[in-house]
């Protein structure tokens, strides 16, 4: 999807000068909704991918033509007012999106969450074929540029495809992902010299030397870098109740009181030695044995 809808993106400026903004614009809903009703339908992975790379290239022209037939109902002064509408789509959409795609997934089946939009593409075509349909200045002929198509789809592809794959492939320790930096950046190198110098360009550059249009491009690539590089920032690690509780009890102070503690009891007194006995009348009292010394012995 995200490899499809980069490269229809920068093709909408020819598209609706070819074909007309109102017919590009109906004809993008109609394709959504039926490459959706397809999504829905795919019997195994390789029809769905399929079907979301369609659902992808006809959905590049709907920002782009959203925008401009929005700021065309609005005068000038109301232009502000038009784009903030129009952002509120861009606020919701991100954080209603995955909570229903997830509720009737769970509820459902996941096939419905392609299917919801066959109804509100629909109501969402007719309703703008009505207020746009005679504001069409219909097609016209205008050379296509084939090489820069071209050369177009290679750098585009390949940058699109390297930044998706990039973090599961190790980014540039990956062989893989080297071969498509370098085919991107010599793509682009040679899509850049043949736009500049074709009288007939499929992506019309020379736009980047009107300052608005320049620095508002810029800034959306700054806001989008930073977005990028905060998601894959790693959540602090939470800390489990049984961890707290062990911390708290080992860090605790001693609870001190202002109550003096009582002294300890006196230690025993020392037992008094048995009395003496007196020896009996005409007995001399007996003197101790006094070792005698052992000489040394002889073995014979």
């Amino acid at each position: 999807f995200g490899v499809a809808n980069a490269i229809a993106l920068p093709l909408t400026g020819w598209l609706s000068q070819r074909f007309g903004q109102v017919r590009l614009f109906i004809t993008s809903v109609l394709m959504f909704v039926l490459a959706s009703w397809l999504c829905g339908l795919a019997p195994n992975m390789t029809s769905l991918i399929i079907f979301r790379a369609l659902q992808g290239f006809v959905a590049g022209p709907m920002i782009p033509l959203s925008q401009g037939l929005l700021l065309s109902s609005y005068p000038p002064a109301l232009a502000g007012l038009a784009m903030a509408l129009w952002a509120m789509t861009t606020l919701v959409a991100p954080v209603l999106g995955p909570l229903l795609g997830g509720w009737i997934t769970d509820n459902i089946a996941w096939p419905w969450i392609f299917y919801i939009n066959v109804p509100v593409g629909l109501f969402a075509a007719a309703l703008a074929w009505s207020i746009y349909r005679t504001r069409d200045p219909g097609p016209r002929k205008v050379p296509l540029d084939s090489v820069g198509l071209g050369l177009l789809v290679l750098w585009v592809g390949s940058l699109q495809i390297m930044i998706d794959k990039g973090k599961e492939l190790d980014w540039f320790a990956s062989g893989q992902i080297v071969t498509l930096a370098v085919v991107a950046v010599v793509g682009f190198a040679f899509f850049l010299a043949w736009e500049l110098t074709d009288h007939h360009p499929i992506v019309n550059l020379r736009l980047f030397a009107r300052r608005n249009f320049a620095l508002g491009t810029v800034s959306l690539v700054v806001l989008a870098t930073r977005k990028d590089s905060g998601s894959d920032q790693p959540a602090p690690a939470e800390t489990s109740p049984t961890t707290t509780t062990t911390t708290t009890t080992t860090t605790r102070a001693p609870v001190t009181s202002s109550t003096p503690s009582p002294a300890p009891p006196p230690p025993p007194p020392p037992a008094e030695p048995p009395p003496a006995v007196a020896p009996p009348a005409g007995h001399a009292p007996a003197e101790p044995a006094t070792p005698t010394a052992r000489g040394p012995e002889i073995n014979v």
